[in-house]
């Protein structure tokens, strides 16, 4: 145990360093503008004029403001790191189900430590983590009932279903997916009646489908409790392809393990421990559930880097469901007594765990933890400060790199374009205009002259912030009616003359 705590707190920084992104920022804004305002149906941030809005996230938002407010950027870390518990939490309590016997935690443990630099990157403030709890805990009721025949377990769906969908909309769908893989009837069953494929089987397979699918209406409505309703419910769809234009977004590539070190190891490891598993269970214990799931959030999870943690919490199950047998673990500890030797190393490696958290969080809180956090590379602080000083309380339009968004939101300033880019698109804004794709095509070089000089006599921006070398960033070099008044970093402010 005390090996296996040490390793764990390795983590600890891994997680706490994946804290903090540029998301982060319009989630504080949107969180602000709930309080404030109450749920947006137009967007207030655009610089735009009328377009609408669907805040997937309306819950988190809410919940990470009202932390940020209460405690700063340490609250929302020590926050983080306790969503990164209860996924461990959850996790081992899926996999002591599915394991089906009381001995062997330790070895749960050690698979853990095996999945978890899969979550690692997707352990942040934002909404990520919260799918993968959930994800872990509709596995684990649709168990309970597959294996006690008990509906009352299924009463727990439509209500995760709800918080679920108040923390992450688009991903909340995926709990119908799930609930449908458990709703897949026994097909083996009439061709074993006529003798065929007698040594093929699906394990577990005799339960009622009938509540299960009582489940699955139930959680499709409770899908709907949002405040955009079907259109809340329907996010995903609506939103589908808006962060895959000509590759501008990083996490968008297919996902390629070798160039992800321990993370990409991780995801093919779980992977490949399922499949073992699955070999030697043989056909004649298929877990239809389980093998259905896996396979499809494998295909997701290479087809995206973004989706690389998807395939993991179905491949932990499926491995967990693979133990069995006894071991010497903790939970045969009468009393939860602990030897007076693993007790001392237990105790220093607690004792190395709250220095490395407090060392981490005492170094955050440095100006870096301030409004004035580093997004990226670079600072934006002080190229707000001089928009705001040199525009005072005029109202200005502004153009900005998609990176920016949110940190220009949380300043009070109006954007182009966000980092929320399905936001942006025709189907969530209302417009019959995509304002992301025509950023990404002014970005990758398929504008010419005629068309920045219509863009800026369209939009008609009081500054711009521009990434230095873009073509946008060239073509005012070269035109009249903007200087350049400030550099930071990689980015440069632009305004009219």
């Amino acid at each position: 145990m005390g090996v296996l705590l040490g390793a764990l707190v390795l983590y600890v920084p891994q997680v706490f360093g994946h804290c903090f992104n540029f998301d982060i920022w319009y989630m504080l804004a949107t969180g602000r503008e709930i309080v404030e305002h109450g749920i947006p149906y137009q967007n207030p941030f655009a610089v735009q004029e009328g377009l609408g809005i669907i805040v997937q996230q309306w819950a988190l938002c809410v919940l990470v403001y009202g932390i940020y407010s209460a405690t700063g950027f340490v609250g929302l870390a020590l926050w983080s790191i306790l969503m990164a518990a209860m996924l461990a939490l959850s996790l081992y309590r899926l996999g002591r189900l599915l394991k089906g016997d009381r001995f062997g935690g330790e070895w749960l443990l050690l698979l853990l430590l095996a999945a978890f630099p899969a979550f690692i990157p997707y352990i942040t403030m934002c909404s990520s983590v919260y799918s993968m709890i959930a994800y872990c805990w509709v596995v684990f009721f649709c168990e309970k009932y597959r294996r006690t025949g008990r509906v009352g377990w299924l009463v727990a769906l439509p209500l995760l279903a709800v918080a679920h969908g108040g923390f992450h909309l688009s991903l909340a769908v995926f709990d119908l997916v799930i609930i449908g893989c458990y709703l897949v009837p026994d097909l083996l069953r009439p061709l074993h009646r006529r003798g065929l494929l007698s040594d093929v089987a699906l394990a577990r397979a005799g339960y009622r489908r009938l509540p299960l699918l009582g489940a699955l209406v139930a959680t499709a409505l409770a899908l709907m409790v949002n405040p955009y309703g079907l259109r809340g419910a329907l996010y995903l769809f609506l939103s589908y392809g808006a962060a895959d234009y000509d590759g501008a977004v990083p996490e968008m590539r297919p996902f390629a393990p070798a160039e992800f070190d321990l993370w990409g190891f991780s995801v093919v490891l779980m992977i490949l421990l399922a499949a073992l598993v699955l070999g030697r269970r043989g056909p004649g214990r298929i877990d239809l559930p389980l093998a259905l799931l896996l396979a499809g959030t494998t295909f997701l999870a290479f087809d995206h880097v973004r989706n690389m943690w998807l395939a993991v919490p179905f491949a932990y199950g499926l491995v967990a469901s693979g133990m069995s047998g006894w071991s010497a673990d903790f939970g045969r500890l009468r009393g939860w007594r602990i030897p007076r030797k693993a007790a001392g190393a237990i105790g220093a490696v607690a004792c190395a765990a709250a220095v490395a958290l407090a060392a981490g969080l005492i170094a955050q809180e440095a100006p870096a933890m301030a409004d004035k956090e580093k997004t990226g590379a670079y600072s934006p602080s002080p190229l707000v400060d001089y928009i705001e000083q040199d525009a005072g309380t005029k109202d200005v339009r502004l153009f900005n790199p998609v990176r920016l968004g949110g940190y220009l939101e949380w300043r009070g300033l109006p954007v182009f374009v966000d980092s929320r880019l399905e936001v942006w698109n025709a189907p969530i804004n209302g417009t019959g205009r995509d304002y992301y794709r025509e950023y990404v095509d002014m970005g990758n070089g398929r504008w010419s002259a005629r068309d920045f000089e219509r863009f800026l006599a369209e939009n008609d921006f009081d500054y711009l912030v521009t990434e230095q070398g873009s073509y946008l960033d060239q073509y005012l070099d070269q035109t009249e009616g903007y200087q350049s008044v400030m550099g930071t970093g990689s980015y440069t402010l632009w305004k009219r003359r």
